[in-house]
């Protein structure tokens, strides 16, 4: 009965937000037809051949009034959708997706098939609060902070798209922003290496965790000094999927040695500042548990960090 219940919610969901976008494309297209000197004619009986004929209920009736009504009812369909929880099961063999209305926009989270045992209920929603970033060097961007939960951790990566925006980032720079989750055990947030979609407002990452997460700008640090490396040591029984390198120039060179100084990987810090190790050499197959040294160079600078592996 409750996975009907999911199975209904979900699709009530979908329902609603298929219909609002139909209306919307076809606004948009009349708008485009419709010229705003075209009047229509209030009493007629009859309608006039062609793209433009239309009927309205009083005169000097265009476009314009047209796209406010609609975009009257979006504003509607958005107040709706925003907070409601997306419920998906997962089922044998099906990736699950779950949807989130936000204030800026739409967020997802895709999980790939059988990452989490047949019938656990993945659930996303807007949180009721949100931790401030701290002295972590991050700036949160307003409006985009989802919470995904599961009673079992995925097995594999999940992808996630998180849009943002224009009226919510005054002040900021969309080419540095991530997306950061919460780690609550720790009481920090944890920048995830993204991708920014300027054209679409849309940021994209992967995690290996469901937890808080939200959009924000992560600057490139005008120093090596100020690097972090994190979770450190990287631990993957427990479900660490990379160690983030944060808080360092943009395009610094990143090198990782073993003990006896054998190179085994080579970075290269992003716009924001950012790199990943997943833990590999540079030929894709796993580092050994051990410590290793982190040597950064950027901005005419050096910096050595001690970083580990626990497998």
């Amino acid at each position: 009965m409750k996975k009907s219940r999911d199975d209904l919610r979900g699709l009530a969901t979908k329902l609603l937000l298929g219909a609002f976008l139909c209306a919307r494309a076809a606004a948009l297209h009349a708008q485009a037809l419709i010229s705003p000197s075209f009047l229509g004619s209030c009493g007629s009986s009859g309608m006039t051949a062609g793209a433009q004929s239309m009927i309205f209920s009083a005169p000097q009736t265009g476009a314009a009034v047209i796209m406010s009504g609609v975009d009257m009812v979006q504003s509607g369909f958005f107040g709706f959708m925003i907070g409601i929880m997306n419920n998906a099961t997962a089922l044998p063999g099906q990736p699950i997706v779950v949807t989130i209305v936000t204030p800026a926009g739409v967020a997802t989270a895709s999980l790939p098939a059988d990452c989490v045992p047949a019938g656990t209920v993945v659930s996303g929603q807007i949180p009721v609060s949100v931790p401030a970033a701290g002295g972590s060097g991050l700036l949160s961007v307003a409006n985009t902070a989802i919470q995904i939960n599961s009673a079992y951790p995925p097995a594999r990566p999940t992808s996630l798209s998180i849009s943002y925006a224009n009226a919510d980032v005054s002040g900021l720079t969309p080419a540095q922003f991530i997306i950061a989750r919460f780690d609550a055990a720790q009481n920090v947030w944890v920048p995830l290496l993204s991708s920014v979609d300027e054209s679409n407002h849309v940021v994209r990452a992967q995690t290996g965790h469901l937890s808080l997460f939200q959009v924000m700008q992560s600057a490139p640090s005008n120093t090596v000094s100020t690097a972090k490396a994190f979770p450190n040591p990287l631990r993957p029984a427990q479900g660490h999927k990379a160690m983030a390198f944060i808080r360092l120039p943009a395009n610094s060179r990143i090198r990782i040695y073993t003990l006896k100084g054998v190179l085994i990987r080579e970075l290269s810090a992003n716009a924001s500042g950012m790199a990943s190790w997943d833990g590999t050499n540079q030929s894709g197959a796993s580092a050994v548990s051990g410590v290793y040294y982190m040597f950064a160079q950027g901005a005419g600078e050096a910096r050595t960090l001690s970083v580990a592996i626990e497998r």
